[in-house]
């Protein structure tokens, strides 16, 4: 096994939601309850009942979570230890799922074994008596599980439940595949794949998944013979549940650890795995993977694969965003960042550098500008500037925590203070909002901050769409 992967990437963009409801924090549960009940999060079953009222105080205890436990309690007299998926969309201890197309669910459960060492898994299901019982127990020597995902592998029209094992202590991590079928489970790779990150794909798009698997470039160990890795992509499919590699694509060279991966669109006719990582020295790019029109050939342009090529989608520390859909029309966009050409010398942190976000066209490498914006990663939220072709720029004052946006025709001249983005406690914004100017718009309420808009521009303030235009392209960034 190799690297273990990064921490997933900052969430999608939200679309303008109005006014949010503030957020409160649920109490933690009792550990013994959660082990006895953390079984539906991942999917709706005869496991299902954890409701958020349910979640306040503990919940009553259903024949099916009594035999489940049981079943993974393996008749030892002392508690289990549940184990919980660090990253992904399952991070319940107990998953249920349909896996073997039967309309019913089985479950999939994680946890250590008393007195032994690494993590089991058992997947259970129930009999034609309605009785649960275990179809398979398998163990893995990580002492993690860093993600879970399901997808049909082989074309039979069943999911199979992919599991990525992960020692943060070695920073290793492992993929294994598993099946059912009737009443058995059985694992098909015959030892995990290790990976940097990994993900389901389609890229022939015939409605069967592969699983891609990313490696970082990892040289020799002094004193080590032979030359390391080398960064790369590896696509395995199954025939029946006999995997393959399909093929591989050389990935960037200067990549240390990958941030986050997605299988998306690019436009209505391309779909391509999207890769951000980090660089060792901080910058974070974009790779693109993506089949050749032949349907053959793995294909990364954006890719260095020497070291010598230059990635246009490098951008510094401050704004380090992940690829996404940004403008909500269904097809990715890749960020650039370039240095704000300001009035004065700009803010070092993320409020000096304009933010594009780029659709990205396979055939010629072309990144075309669809949405420009500004991100203030301290105060948690980004402005998506108008689409009017004027040269911005910023001023951010952290004491009063206002952010202002100015517009100017070259440097030294004129400059035209247009709006301010300021954010408050909620005790300020209290007494703030007794006496609002008309000029002044509440934007957002967000794990205890407030944030308001000032239009300063006086013809600005006249035009109602430029207005509504600017608030709308307000979002928090990471919620």
């Amino acid at each position: 096994m190799r690297r273990l992967l990064g921490n997933a990437g900052i969430a999608r963009l939200p679309e303008k939601k109005g006014v949010r409801a503030m957020r409160h924090t649920a109490r933690r549960l009792a550990a013994v309850f959660l082990a006895a009940a953390m079984f539906l999060l991942s999917g709706c079953s005869e496991l299902s009942g954890l409701d958020a009222q349910t979640l306040m105080s503990p919940p009553r205890t259903t024949a099916d979570r009594e035999a489940v436990y049981r079943l993974l309690q393996q008749g030892s007299d002392d508690p289990i230890s549940l184990v919980y998926p660090r990253n992904g969309d399952h991070r319940s201890a107990v998953i249920s799922r349909d896996l073997n197309g039967d309309g019913a669910v089985e479950a999939v459960g994680f946890y250590l074994q008393p007195g032994a060492t690494g993590i089991a898994m058992q997947i259970l299901m129930k009999d034609g008596e309605g009785e649960w019982g275990s179809v398979g127990m398998f163990s893995s020597a990580a002492s993690q599980v860093d993600r879970v995902f399901f997808g049909d592998l082989n074309g039979d029209g069943t999911e199979e439940l992919i599991v990525g094992w992960g020692d943060p202590q070695t920073a290793t991590a492992g993929a294994s595949v598993y099946a059912v079928s009737d009443y058995a489970a059985s694992e098909l790779f015959a030892a995990p794949v290790p990976y940097s990150e990994m993900l389901l794909t389609d890229f022939d798009e015939d409605g069967i998944s592969e699983l891609f698997v990313l490696d970082i470039a990892v040289p020799a160990s002094p004193g080590e013979e032979g030359e390391g890795t080398s960064a790369l992509g590896s696509l395995y499919r199954f025939n029946s549940e006999n995997p393959y590699v399909d093929s591989t694509v050389p990935l960037d060279i200067s990549v240390a650890r990958y941030s986050a991966v997605q299988f998306a669109r690019l436009d209505a006719r391309t779909r391509a795995a999207v890769i951000d990582g980090y660089r060792a020295d901080g910058h974070m790019i974009t790779q693109v993977v993506a089949m050749e029109p032949n349907g053959t050939t793995l294909i990364s342009p954006l890719s260095n694969l020497t070291g010598d090529a230059v990635n246009p989608t490098d951008r510094v520390l401050p704004v380090s965003v992940t690829a996404r859909d940004i403008d909500g029309d269904g097809f990715v966009e890749i960020p650039t960042a370039a240095q704000a050409l300001s009035w004065v010398d700009p803010p070092t942190d993320s409020t000096g550098y304009i933010l594009t976000w780029n659709a990205y066209r396979l055939r010629d490498g072309a990144l075309t500008e669809k949405v420009r914006c500004v991100i203030n990663s301290t105060e948690n939220y980004i402005v998506r500037l108008p689409e009017d072709g004027l040269n911005y720029a910023c001023a951010n004052d952290t004491v009063t925590r206002t952010l202002r946006f100015y517009t100017f025709a070259s440097r030294g001249g004129a400059r035209n203070d247009r709006f301010s983005v300021q954010v408050f406690t909620e005790e300020d914004w209290e007494k703030k909002r007794e006496a609002l100017a008309e000029n002044e718009i509440f934007l957002s309420a967000v794990a205890g901050r407030v944030y308001m808009m000032t239009v300063l521009d006086e013809e600005w303030q006249e035009d109602g769409a430029l207005t509504e235009e600017l608030s709308a392209g307000f979002s928090i960034l990471n919620e």
